[in-house]
């Protein structure tokens, strides 16, 4: 109350100051001024007055009380303004390295894509190639199956060759021997002959057109001479021989001494089985 008293004192000492130069001060109620401003009644008492003035200190603190409330709120929201500034400045941040680990992210997605590509075109070419080396393998196996054949068929027809041209050989060698050609001593080294021959069919006419050198007699003084009938189936087989060999060269076969001498070996096979071999020392030169 004391203050509100001073103020209307004050408000007193103000009016008389506002009409100190005035030669005719004029008729003013001052109090009823000031509680007109104050939304006093005009016949408002002392206690009235009192009230109110209670009622003003009363409200004046708490409107001090709301406006410390006011500037913690304010201060408050400045700070909340401040971590909002810097929430948003980490989140602008963090917005920047998520984009970045996106892009991250994208690039390596793309890598592990084009990887992913490479592996399975990758395996896909192992896959090809164990194939090609599984049917490779296999064909192999075939091929080498058929090269073992033939190798085996190969050495058996070497075998049986060989076997024909010492049979021939052997044949051919008896034939002399039975037509009194060569001797015994003569028919080791034409056995080497042979063997060392390249061309069987020459080296065989080459011993048929030899001169007979033995007696062909039923025998020479009970040394044992060939036989008549013996030396009749030599040059049979060997007239034999020379009529193939004319003819095949007629025709345009084959008329060597070597194959003819099969041919007519088939055809006078009782002849070559009736055939022996006399003793090759024995006997006398022409």
């Amino acid at each position: 109350m004391k203050t509100f008293k001073n103020l209307l004192a004050s408000l007193n000492s103000v009016r008389e100051v506002l009409f100190a130069n005035e030669a005719a001060p004029k008729v003013f109620d001052f109090r009823k001024m000031v509680l007109g401003l104050l939304g006093a009644k005009e016949d408002a008492t002392d206690a009235e007055l009192e009230e109110m003035a209670n009622a003003c200190m009363k409200d004046e603190t708490d409107y001090a009380a709301k406006l410390k409330a006011g500037d913690d709120a304010g201060a408050k929201l400045a700070a909340n303004e401040a971590e909002l500034a810097t929430a948003k400045a980490s989140i602008a941040t963090l917005t920047a390295e998520r984009d970045a680990a996106n892009e991250k992210v994208n690039v390596g997605e793309g890598q592990l894509t084009a990887a992913k590509s490479e592996l399975d075109a990758a395996v896909a070419r192992a896959t090809k190639a164990e194939a090609d080396f599984a049917n490779e393998s296999a064909k192999l196996v075939t091929l080498t199956a058929e090269k073992d054949a033939a190798v085996a068929k190969a050495t058996a027809a070497e075998q049986t060759v060989a076997n024909e041209r010492k049979t021939f050989a052997d044949s051919t060698l008896a034939i002399a021997l039975e037509s009194g050609r060569i001797s015994a001593a003569d028919r080791v080294t034409w056995e080497k002959d042979f063997a060392n021959s390249t061309d069987y069919s020459a080296t065989a006419a080459k011993l048929i057109k030899l001169p007979a050198k033995w007696k062909t007699t039923t025998s020479v003084n009970g040394l044992g001479g060939r036989s008549t009938e013996s030396l009749s189936r030599t040059e049979k087989v060997l007239a034999r021989v020379a009529e193939v060999q004319a003819a095949n060269e007629k025709e345009g076969k084959d008329a060597s001494y070597e194959f003819c001498f099969a041919q007519v070996k088939k055809e006078m096979a009782a002849e070559f089985s009736q055939m022996t071999q006399p003793d090759r020392n024995a006997g006398a030169k022409n």
